[in-house]
């Protein structure tokens, strides 16, 4: 820390946010319970974010549940895939993903009114598509092309982008959600056989599932809706904060005034606190939760040996930020170019050296410092990684360790490239 012991700089921050993203420590019991501590886990790359996962499970650098058990508890209905908060899939409990989509299904139907009307998609149109679709489902989960064929049979459109958004309005509308993965396909199901019912009395977002024991109960009074984002945002900093409100907008996809009422609403109840930031983020405004639900940022301590982790792409403790994302890229200098982004593996997947995109993204002690790529054979899983500063000889050999647990995880051998 430095300056006036209330404030938070770079160091302190990433020690805070890695043990509330359950990457040190002693880690969930199962991916089920990764999830439900981090409520939505961005998927879209889906057997990525299953390791994603399974890297937060048991204590750091031990085994970790291998792909094949994830993947049982997903088929299983443990872990549902579904677009949720955001234009883009997410994986969520069965016991909160009803009240998340009360919550965010209006605002994501929004941000895709420009491509249903260009699509041609009006709301009696999307709503006859969901009925049949979740009809079809109902004998046996449907892949892709088999709710293509769903749709043309009814005179629906049945692909291209109408499809990809007749799909996603049924998700949003809790039609249908995701089913067992058929071989390498993933199926969708009758979100009602696979999500439990909401309480008779329920309102927008009160079937959420987001209150873990009844001593961290917060009773906010006023609109349902209100409390409920309040139990979101309660949640997002147990296991994301130090976070600014911003940081907490662009995830939930609410508005910053909902997302300010609501942090207000926890520092009146004691449950949240926010703090000023300092060194990279200073000017910015950085909210905690109460001790008892979040590991303290605390000094950040001297390690002997670093720590390397391989997040995938889209892991939530880079996606999860916004304005200060630049955390994990401090210190680094020039050296990943002007733009976080890509530094940080999101805006570019253009080849490199034409052996394919370097998607994802290489930590040491929380800072990005490269980004890596799997090539997968019958036996070996390799791992070939691109630096933007010289690793030393501790970090290659952390990070061969790391290599070895994801290859593990997927049966494998595991080599670095």
């Amino acid at each position: 820390m430095t300056g006036h012991p209330d404030r938070l700089d770079g160091p302190a921050v990433r020690v805070a946010r890695l043990a509330g993203h359950g990457l040190r420590g002693a880690g969930a019991a199962d991916v089920p319970a990764a999830v439900g501590h981090l409520l939505a886990v961005q998927a879209q790359e889906f057997r990525a974010s299953l390791w994603g996962l399974a890297s937060r499970c048991g204590p750091g650098g031990g085994p970790v549940p291998t792909a094949a058990e994830a993947l049982r508890a997903f088929d299983a209905g443990e872990v549902l895939r579904t677009h949720v908060l955001r234009p883009t899939w997410h994986l969520v409990l069965p016991d909160d993903v009803r009240g998340l989509l009360e919550l965010s299904a209006p605002r994501v139907h929004r941000a895709a009114s420009g491509m249903y009307r260009q699509e041609g998609l009006d709301e009696r149109t999307r709503g006859r598509a969901a009925e049949a679709l979740a009809t079809a489902a109902a004998g046996a989960p449907v892949t892709r092309a088999e709710a293509a064929q769903v749709l043309a049979s009814g005179g629906f459109p049945s692909s291209g982008n109408a499809l990809t958004y007749l799909l996603m309005s049924a998700e949003l509308d809790r039609a249908i959600v995701s089913g067992p993965v058929r071989g390498r396909r993933h199926t969708y199901a009758p979100f009602d056989e696979r999500v439990p019912p909401a309480p008779g009395s329920a309102g927008a977002g009160e079937s959420l599932g987001l209150t873990r024991a009844a001593d961290e109960r917060v009773d906010v009074p006023g609109r349902a809706r209100d409390r409920a984002l309040t139990k979101v945002a309660r949640r997002y900093l147990a296991a994301r904060g130090p976070a600014t409100a911003k940081d907490l907008a662009t995830w939930s996809g609410f508005t910053l005034t909902e997302v300010r009422r609501a942090l207000a609403a926890l520092a009146e109840h004691g449950a949240a606190a926010a703090r000023p930031g300092a060194g990279v983020l200073d000017g910015l405004e950085l909210w905690t939760a109460a001790p008892s639900r979040q590991a303290g940022p605390g000094r950040a301590s001297r390690r002997e040996v670093p720590v390397v982790d391989l997040l995938q792409g889209y892991d939530e403790y880079v996606v999860s930020y916004t304005q200060s994302r630049g955390v994990v890229l401090e210190g680094l200098g020039a050296a990943p170019g002007d733009r976080p982004g890509t530094a940080l593996a999101l805006e570019s997947r253009a080849a490199v050296d034409g052996v394919g995109p370097y998607l994802h993204a290489v930590t040491v002690d929380g800072i990005v410092v490269g980004r890596w790529k799997t090539t997968v054979s019958a036996r070996e899983l390799v791992v070939d990684a691109q630096w933007y500063r010289a690793p030393s000889g501790s970090v290659r050999a952390a990070l061969a360790a790391e290599v070895d647990r994801m290859a593990a995880h997927h049966g494998l051998a595991g080599a670095l490239r």
